[in-house]
């Protein structure tokens, strides 16, 4: 209630609270019940669309309180960064520890102590990173399937492999150069059986 009768004196310099479409608050009960408090019908809101990745909202309240809200202790960060990572798990550290506002090294202890772990469960391809782009853990087999696209179409594009095999630009950047150059130096039949068989694989 004493952060409540502080928002009172500066709700409308707040920012927006956070709202879904259907009118729960994710971001903002200390500001509505200011609101309350003064007799205030209307609040400025944000509200978030249908369709998001499950976690998300959770994500954007922690992200909102970090910024603007009631300062957290240091073991609500700690339980903060713990719920992050149970509902989305492939988030990358650095990025969980910029939501929540702590060390990247206590989302790698924290996540190191959990079975949520990015790095143990073989559905995780990786992490997201804050451009969301996916980053670390390369998906099992990729290596198998890019052989095989780059054997049937040598010419196909680096960003159209790594869209196909699910693995980084980079990392399909430099083993479809080794690829090519393994290729190029096999006798003809050899490169057309192994083509054949590339073509049965990716059937």
């Amino acid at each position: 209630m004493a952060h409540v009768g502080r928002l009172a004196d500066v709700l409308d310099r707040c920012p927006p609270i956070l709202i879904s479409e259907d009118g729960t608050v994710i971001d903002g009960e200390h500001r509505v019940a200011a609101a309350r408090q003064l007799g205030i019908d209307h609040l400025r809101a944000i509200v978030l669309p249908t369709g998001r990745v499950v976690g998300d909202d959770l994500v954007a309240a922690i992200e909102a309180n970090t910024t603007h809200g009631l300062p957290l202790s240091r073991e609500e960060r700690r339980a903060a960064v713990a719920a992050v990572l149970a509902v989305r798990p492939e988030m990358s550290d650095r990025e969980i520890a910029r939501v929540c506002g702590v060390g990247r090294g206590l989302v790698a202890t924290i996540r190191a102590a959990t079975s949520c772990s990015g790095g143990s469960n073989s559905h995780l391809n990786g992490r997201i990173g804050g451009d969301g782009k996916r980053y670390g853990t390369l998906p099992p087999g990729w290596s198998e399937h890019l052989e095989a696209l780059v054997r049937r179409d040598p010419e196909m594009t680096v960003r159209a492999l790594a869209e196909r095999t699910g693995a980084s630009v980079g990392a399909v950047q430099a083993r479809r150069r080794d690829l090519l150059q393994k290729i190029e130096g096999e006798l003809g039949f050899v490169r057309w059986w192994r083509r054949l068989r590339a073509r049965w694989f990716l059937r």
